[in-house]
């Protein structure tokens, strides 16, 4: 969410499976306007269907706890606990943690690692992107090529899926939400390649900030050291 909302949109939905014992992952996102996703009864909707765009889902349970989540005391994470259990339900595997990252504080990360690098076959304009921090029109134009890119360019890499992709020939490519999706993946794979190759003795202390920041999770602290070894495994 930006400045001024008052509720959290989860456009970018991912799930990541890991292979320790082969050394593979496989990530795979939904698409923001997915509907009727499954939920896991049917006391909310006689279908056990959930009418809206899941993007919405989290919010609409966070706003009313007591209905969408009575099991839980106090319901704390009632909004993510709602979407993981219908992403579950809906790609039919078991959901062990979850992970939430912030906009804003993405941008830090990748700054403390001193980028990342990503390429486009062409430039990549939106004349309406809306900066995160604040919250109006600014518009941006990313050049084609391979570079280095900062946080903020990452960022809206990232989010862009209504500008245009204007290759070295003259044809131009709207952007949509699944070519938005392919591009948010080839950032997470940068970011999974520059923490791997991080030199923690000097960056460690802004990356721990940076993810403070950043990263709401359930994640076992006790298994982060099994996971951060893993990464570098990964093909």
């Amino acid at each position: 969410s930006g400045p001024g909302r008052d509720h959290a949109l989860t456009d970018t939905i991912m799930v990541v499976s890991v292979d320790p014992a082969a050394h593979e992952a496989v990530l795979v996102s939904i698409p923001r306007d997915t509907g009727f996703m499954p939920l896991p009864d049917t006391r909310i909707y006689a279908d056990g269907l959930y009418p809206d765009k899941v993007n919405s889902l989290a919010s609409i349970a966070d706003a009313d706890p007591e209905l969408w989540c009575p099991e839980l005391l106090n319901a704390p994470g009632c909004g993510i606990r709602t979407l993981e259990r219908s992403i579950s339900l809906y790609l039919g595997i078991a959901i062990h943690y979850y992970a939430v990252v912030d906009l804003v504080g993405f941008e830090g990360l990748i700054d403390a690692l001193g980028g990342v690098p990503l390429c486009l076959p062409g430039r990549l304009v939106d004349p309406e992107y809306v900066v995160a921090e604040r919250d109006a029109a600014a518009g941006i134009e990313l050049a084609a090529g391979c570079r280095d890119y900062s946080g903020e360019e990452a960022l809206a890499f990232a989010r862009i899926r209504k500008g245009t992709l204007i290759l070295p020939n003259g044809t131009e490519e709207e952007q949509d939400d699944f070519k938005r999706a392919a591009r948010q993946q080839e950032v997470i794979l940068a970011l999974r390649s520059e923490l791997a190759e991080a030199d923690l003795f000097f960056e460690l202390p802004g990356l721990l900030e940076s993810v403070g920041r950043t990263v709401r999770t359930d994640f076992p602290r006790e298994k982060a050291g099994d996971l951060a070894s893993l990464l570098p495994l990964i093909t």
